[in-house]
């Protein structure tokens, strides 16, 4: 087998959008790696999105996205990358974030979504409270708010996709829109 391109892959993934997009990575989802793209984003949703809301709702799930890979994508993925792209279309932001993932990781993690899914924003404030009164920090450093805080954010649905790729290797991908 080929070397796998995960950009080719989320790319496969990317539907309803005509243009290219404003910002394509693919490589080691490091702190500074991220931290160095997310500055240059912020810095374009600064000059060129009038809507000072939306321009930091879409720099925080992104933000949130990129952060979730870093601590949970799969950790023995060394010869792997991850992958994200951002695109604009008329009035909406799409965010399409893909990483490596095991199995059941994925299973998990996807219904973790389905569960937010769904729910208004009352439903989702409530949530956060409690989980920020009842919830613990995970090994990996994460108190279970992200998904929720993504939640938050979007416009409509948490979509996810999860694609095997070998025995236990999956390709996860996350697909935002606000």
């Amino acid at each position: 087998m080929g070397k796998f391109n995960i950009i080719e892959e989320v790319m496969s993934f990317v539907t309803e959008v005509e243009s290219e997009p404003l910002d394509a990575y693919t490589g080691p989802f490091t702190f500074d790696v991220i931290n160095e793209r997310l500055i240059e984003i912020k810095q374009f949703l600064k000059e060129n999105e009038p809507d000072k809301r939306k321009y930091k709702r879409v720099y925080s799930v992104l933000v949130e996205m990129t952060d979730n890979v870093i601590k949970h994508g799969k950790k023995d993925a060394s010869s792997h990358d991850s992958a994200f792209l951002l695109y604009k279309e008329e009035d909406r932001y799409s965010i399409y974030v893909g990483n490596f993932i095991e199995e059941k990781e994925g299973v998990k993690l996807s219904a973790k979504i389905k569960g937010l899914n769904g729910k208004n924003s009352e439903q989702l404030k409530i949530l956060k409270m409690d989980q920020l009164k009842n919830g613990s920090i995970s090994d990996r450093g994460g108190a279970g708010l992200g998904l929720i805080e993504i939640a938050m954010k979007v416009d409509g649905n948490i979509n996810c996709e999860m694609k095997k790729l070998h025995e236990n290797e999956h390709l996860f991908v996350m697909i935002i829109n606000i």
